[in-house]
């Protein structure tokens, strides 16, 4: 009887352990590709905060970085989640979008593809209009819902125009900018300086103090990100519902 009852408090107290370091483990490895904590290795400290286009609070408290390809359906869903996070972090922690492009394919020669005709794009009609690029893209974005056929210059001009600007003007600035050219290499060198191969992905950076900072790659959830950017305004780490 006492042997019974020894075995069933060491079945017991094992099931106790294997849940503790379950729990432990999931703290430490994030499968949404998330790191849990800053400091999770964004590249060389400090982030240098690059001018790009930006959507979000004024005087920020932390900064999303995200690079995206206009091509990718997963760039689609976290740039959604970011734009939300941003949008709902007015009440409580101020934080600010700056958009980075990293087109699969490179942006040079007679072949190539939609994601860069619509990088330039974003890019033209924000410097005619501020605020504009963010929107292009989210347009852009959402042609990932429609057959490949339809990424054209024709259905970019459509949702371009879509949005008010001036379809034409924009698509003559993407044909020729070496503005938007210089821009582009810029943000695929600073994606491969932080270890940044594909997007989407991107880096979460404390505004006052660019050391601290966490690195986010394509399973990020609004959740997490929330979570995150608390994490860094606040100095600890929760996650938020």
């Amino acid at each position: 009887m006492h042997g019974s009852r020894r075995l069933k408090m060491l079945v017991a107290l094992a099931a106790v352990g294997l849940v503790t370091m379950t729990a432990l483990l999931g703290l430490a490895l994030r499968p949404d590709g998330a790191a849990a904590c800053p400091d999770a290795g964004c590249g060389p400290p400090p982030v240098t905060l690059p001018e790009s286009i930006r959507f979000g609070a004024g005087d920020p408290v932390v900064t999303i970085l995200l690079w995206i390809d206009l091509e990718s359906a997963t760039s689609r869903q976290i740039f959604q989640h970011v734009t939300r996070v941003v949008a709902a972090s007015r009440r409580d922690v101020p934080a600010e979008l700056r958009l980075l492009h990293l087109p699969a394919a490179p942006c040079h020669g007679p072949q190539q593809p939609f994601a860069c005709l619509g990088a330039r794009l974003v890019e033209c009609a924000e410097a005619s209009l501020a605020g504009a690029g963010v929107q292009v893209a989210g347009a852009l974005l959402d042609l990932q819902w429609r057959p490949p056929a339809q990424r054209t210059p024709d259905r970019a001009a459509t949702a371009v125009a879509g949005l008010g600007l001036d379809a034409e003007a924009l698509l003559r600035c993407a044909a020729g900018s070496p503005a938007a050219d210089a821009t582009l290499r810029a943000h695929a060198g600073l994606a491969a300086r932080h270890g940044l191969a594909a997007a989407p992905g991107g880096l979460v950076v404390d505004v006052a103090d660019p050391r601290r900072c966490s690195s986010f790659g394509p399973w990020l959830t609004e959740s997490s990100l929330r979570a995150i950017v608390l994490c860094l305004a606040r100095g600890r780490c929760e996650e938020v519902a």
